[in-house]
């Protein structure tokens, strides 16, 4: 894992999951995949306008039934947990962030498929509060999906085995 500070409070982690592409393939296999959904606060824009997310969504390790090896998919699970929790670890040290009352929320995979999209949004709103919030990229191989920043005016196309 290499870290890359990309601007005050935003951390780029690169080489994070060199068996992510084994991984994904597991997923692909997975027939639990559903139809994402957000926090409502997220659908409204401020203009009153809605807001736009089609996407599958994957939750991981609360799999009811799969046509994949559950012990296997649990396995890979716990090996790619890890290795999220190794860059938020080093994330919390450096900006020195005390976790003590902090809770970990779930892991979600989301898979956008041509003409998928989620609007610009927020990932800390009244329904579900966050202190820390990461993105992991298994591929660069897509088009728009970049990760904005509006208040740093900062745009970035994450590669693939990335973590932000």
């Amino acid at each position: 894992m290499e870290r890359k500070i990309l601007a005050p409070g935003l951390i780029e982690y690169s080489n994070v999951f060199p068996e992510s592409s084994d991984f994904i393939m597991l997923l692909e296999q997975a027939n639990e995949w559903a139809a994402g959904e957000a926090a409502p606060s997220r659908y409204l824009k401020k203009d009153g306008s809605e807001m736009k997310r089609d996407v599958k969504t994957f939750f991981l390790p609360a799999v009811a039934t799969s046509n994949i090896d559950k012990l296997v998919l649990k396995d890979w699970h716990k090996k790619f947990e890890a290795e999220l929790s190794k860059c938020e670890t080093d994330y919390l040290d450096y900006y020195v962030i005390d976790t003590v009352q902090s809770e970990r929320s779930w892991l979600q995979f989301l898979k956008y498929e041509p003409g998928d999209s989620f609007s610009n949004h927020i990932d800390d709103v009244p329904e579900s509060r966050r202190t820390l919030s990461g993105v992991y990229y298994f591929n660069d191989d897509y088009c728009n999906g970049e990760l904005f920043f509006k208040h740093l005016d900062l745009t970035i196309k994450p590669s693939a085995n990335s973590y932000f």
